[in-house]
């Protein structure tokens, strides 16, 4: 959920992070037989990491195979080039993280999205902690308004919580919420996933 960039900036570290926070919810009795799919931001800063850390956590859970799932959606070279659908990752825009916001803001006010109550951490500032960062994360994350240099004098919008700091959290829980259909609408992708359904 972006808290591996909290403990380090370090990809191995991250990516071990990441896997015991994955074993830590597999022991969850709702969680264990639960796919656990994950929605890595792929865009140019970060396009490294959305392409090896599938891998690592392969190496990192062996068998874990049938259990994770990473979504595919395309994402962005270093040169900024956007690569079709099959690579790992999503690709972050500024129409995207409006969505995301909005989509997450409904949600929110409809109930359908809340903590778990076995909400499970590997930050060191322990379950309230992390949830209070998520939530400070949340509120930060803002429309800013960009005054036009052009001759229509139309200001420009972007979508961001980096104003107040770090915004890792607040985009996580967003792309959950833009791409929690997106896993089950492509079966032709993550069809092999499907259980029960």
């Amino acid at each position: 959920m972006g808290a591996e960039t909290e403990e380090s900036y370090d990809i191995m570290e991250q990516a071990a992070v990441l896997a015991t926070h994955l074993k830590n919810l597999q022991k969850l009795p709702q969680c264990k037989a639960a796919v656990m799919v994950l929605i890595i931001e792929a865009n140019a800063t970060n396009v490294v990491y959305a392409s090896v850390l599938p891998g690592m956590l392969g190496e990192l859970l062996p068998g874990s195979s049938d259990a994770i799932c990473t979504l595919r959606e395309g994402r962005m070279d270093v040169a900024g080039t956007v690569f079709g659908g099959n690579r790992p990752g999503v690709l972050t825009t500024n129409n995207s993280k409006k969505m995301m916001a909005m989509i997450l803001e409904n949600y929110l006010q409809q109930g359908k999205m809340k903590f778990f109550r076995n909400f499970v951490t590997e930050h060191k500032d322990g379950i309230r902690g992390m949830q209070n960062k998520i939530k400070k994360q949340l509120g930060n994350y803002s429309q800013i308004m960009i005054p036009s240099n052009d001759k229509t004098n139309e200001p420009k919008f972007k979508y961001s919580g980096k104003l107040n700091g770090c915004d890792d959290l607040a985009i996580a829980v967003q792309l959950g919420a833009l791409h929690r259909d997106t896993f089950w609408k492509k079966p032709e992708k993550y069809g092999r996933w499907h259980r029960g359904r």
